[in-house]
C-alpha cells in the first residue's frame, strides 16, 4: 500500500502514465499538449470502479441503536458504525432526517425529526406517535423503533449502495418486521440499493418470499444461500426462489429446530402432564 507501480497504458493512439498502488490508480497523459484531459479522467474513472464500489459498501453491525437524548456531528471514521457517527449523518445531511421519517411512518406509524435549539450545535433526537399524538425522545421509544431509525439511517445514506446488515430481526416483533421487510422492497426499488444480510429468522424470509408471490420482487431479485457447518468448514448452499414465491428445500433449517419441542409438548399435551425443567 505504500508503493506505486508505474505503467503506460495507450488508448485511441494516445499514450497515458498510470501509477497504480494495488487498489486505485492515477492517471495523466504522456503527451498533455496533444490528449484531451478528459480522455484521462474517463480512463481513471474505469479504473478506479471496482474501488469506489468497496467505498460506498455500509456496514450495519449487531450492536446498533441510539442510547443518548442528543448528538453534535463527530468527524466520522472509514468505518462509520457508533451511534455518534450514524447521528452524525442524519444531522449533517438536511434530506436524510425526512427521508427516514417517510419510511419510519409506513413501518410503525411514528415520524422522526431533529429539535435544534436556537444557539446550540446539539441536535435532540424525537418521534411522534401519529395516534395519540405524543412526541418523545428516540432514547425513551421502544428498541425496535430506535433500531429501525438506525438501519434507515444506514440503507438511505446517499453515498451507500451496497449495504450489510446482521440480523435485522432483532428487538422486532413479527408484525413490524413483515412491515419493516415490505418497505426494504421499495427502498430497493426506488433508491436502487443492494441489501446482503444474515438472518436467523423465518419471519424474514417469509415476508421477502410472499413478496415475490405477489409480483413486487422477482425470483432474480432475491438469492437465498443457506449455510451449514458440517464440520470445521462453513458451507453455503443456493436455494433458488420461483416466481410463486417458493423456496427450493423450504424452510429446512427453520423447521427441524422447532420440532424436537413441538413434538415435546404434544406429548406432554396428550399425557395430559405439563412439561418439565
Amino acid at each position: 500500500m505504500n508503493q506505486t507501480f508505474p505503467f503506460e497504458v495507450t488508448v485511441d493512439g494516445d499514450i497515458f502514465n498510470i501509477n497504480w498502488n494495488g487498489i486505485s490508480s492515477s492517471v495523466s497523459p504522456k503527451d498533455v499538449a496533444h490528449t484531451s484531459p478528459d480522455k484521462a479522467f474517463v480512463l481513471a474513472t474505469q479504473l478506479n470502479s471496482s474501488a469506489e464500489l468497496i467505498k460506498n459498501i455500509e456496514i450495519v453491525p449487531h450492536k446498533r441503536g441510539f442510547f443518548k437524548p442528543n448528538y453534535t456531528v463527530v468527524p466520522p471514521s472509514p468505518t462509520p458504525t457508533t451511534e455518534d457517527e450514524v447521528a452524525s449523518s442524519i444531522i449533517s445531511d438536511a434530506n436524510l432526517a425526512p427521508r427516514i421519517s417517510a419510511y419510519l411512518e409506513e413501518i410503525v406509524g411514528r415520524d422522526f425529526r431533529l429539535h435544534t435549539p436556537p444557539g446550540t450545535s446539539t441536535a435532540f433526537f424525537l418521534t411522534t406517535e401519529k395516534k395519540s399524538r405524543t412526541p418523545s425522545l428516540l432514547v425513551n421509544d421502544g428498541y425496535g423503533v430506535n433500531q429501525v431509525v438506525y438501519l434507515l439511517a444506514k440503507i438511505l445514506h446517499t453515498a451507500s449502495n451496497t449495504i450489510l446488515i446482521e440480523e435485522p430481526e432483532i428487538h422486532l416483533h413479527p408484525t413490524l418486521l413483515r412491515s419493516f421487510t415490505r418497505q426494504l422492497c421499495n427502498i430497493i426499488r426506488d433508491e436502487k440499493k443492494q441489501l446482503i444480510f444474515t438472518t436467523h429468522s423465518e419471519q424474514v424470509i417469509a415476508s421477502l418470499l410472499t413478496l415475490v408471490a405477489e409480483g413486487r420482487l422477482t425470483p432474480d431479485d432475491v438469492h437465498v444461500y443457506f449455510a451449514e457447518k458440517p464440520s470445521r468448514e462453513t458451507r453455503l448452499r443456493h436455494q433458488s426462489v420461483n416466481k410463486h414465491g417458493q423456496l427450493d428445500g423450504g424452510l429446512v433449517s427453520f423447521v427441524d429446530a422447532e420440532l424436537p419441542p413441538g413434538r415435546a409438548f404434544d406429548r406432554c399435551a396428550g399425557s395430559g402432564k405439563l412439561p418439565g425443567p
